[in-house]
């Protein structure tokens, strides 16, 4: 074999094997948002990611002791401007057409209201002991917050003025509405419980009762599947909110915390929050597939409406982790 003859028979067997490595080490690919693809450094404690309607940035709140509200650009995460919110702000929601936030300031007993155009004030609303997260109607016309304290207190959007209050037993912070708006459910730590309560007059409906630190709810677009998580039990409780029964628990390594779904209703992802990872169920035989390692005690999540991107804030590590594929 003349020189010529070697250096290309060894440059076939280099290329051949950095093909076998390539097959070898690429990633599976998924149906939902899978692995840690971006991850980037915020302030002391980040609670609430919520998505602009357009998907093209969110604003983090953090609970720590700068109290900094951050507008992300989600394309490239770059951090456009903050604001500085009083009271450790938590739970933030925004009006469908983007204009407004509402944000729950937990140690100042009030939401403050922002405009999203500039950061700037538009109001600042007292409500009762310790507001913990805030939920806008699909219609945009109220905002629902709740209270570690025992009540749920509705805000219409265009007094910026509470205009109801319905009892609910303590330690309150997620909240979900059903998929056809008729419902609210909320569950309460203090009584173990989900209420479910009627829209249309904030009565309650029903319950289901027998729940383990309930702490978080999401609705499937089904309209008859509720997911909790149960911080104290380490489970996510499956609901049949028709029947007002439990018909699933789904243990968790950690105390589970925020819960998201996407937007098909397919896949729940669940904050392990002593488990430093994010848990990935898929609905329709309610088992884990995957279980993503994000450090930090993952909290509150924000899942883009195409379903492709799921953000969760690190409450110990400080940062936004962005999954995806």
């Amino acid at each position: 074999m003349n020189d010529v003859e070697w250096h290309g028979s060894a440059a076939r067997a280099v290329c051949l094997l950095l093909a076998v490595l390539s097959c070898t080490t690429e990633k599976p690919k998924y149906d939902y948002p899978a692995y840690v693809i971006a991850r980037l450094r915020v302030s002391e404690q980040p609670m609430g990611p919520v998505l602009s309607p357009d998907g093209q940035y969110l604003l983090l709140t953090h609970w720590g002791a700068t109290c900094q509200v951050y507008r992300i650009r989600t394309s490239d995460l770059a951090i456009l401007d903050s604001v500085f919110v009083d009271g450790q702000p938590v739970g933030a929601a925004m009006l469908p057409d983007g204009s407004r936030t509402y944000i729950a300031c937990y140690s100042r007993n009030r939401v403050a209201v922002l405009n999203n155009s500039d950061l700037s004030f538009a109001a600042l609303i007292p409500v009762g002991v310790h507001p913990t997260r805030t939920l806008v109607s699909p219609d945009g016309k109220y905002v629902y917050v709740s209270h570690v304290e025992d009540s749920v207190m509705v805000i219409s959007t265009e007094s910026n003025t509470v205009v109801d209050t319905f009892p609910v037993f303590g330690k309150t912070w997620g909240m979900a509405f059903s998929p056809d708006d008729s419902f609210l459910y909320v569950p309460t730590g203090w009584d173990s419980a989900l209420h479910v309560i009627r829209r249309w007059d904030n009565t309650e409906a029903g319950r289901v009762t027998g729940l383990l630190g309930p702490i978080d709810v999401v609705a499937l677009p089904d309209g008859q599947h509720v997911y909790v998580t149960c911080m104290d039990g380490g489970y996510v409780a499956g609901i049949d909110v028709r029947e007002l029964r439990v018909t699933q628990e789904i243990g968790i390594d950690g105390h589970p915390t925020g819960i998201a779904a996407l937007p098909n209703g397919d896949y729940l992802y669940v904050s392990s929050f002593d488990g430093s990872a994010t848990v990935v169920i898929r609905t329709s035989d309610n088992e884990i597939v995957r279980t993503i390692p994000v450090g930090g005690l993952p909290d509150y999540m924000a899942v883009s409406a195409a379903g492709d991107r799921v953000y969760v804030a690190l409450k110990s590590g400080d940062e936004l982790v962005v999954l995806g594929n």
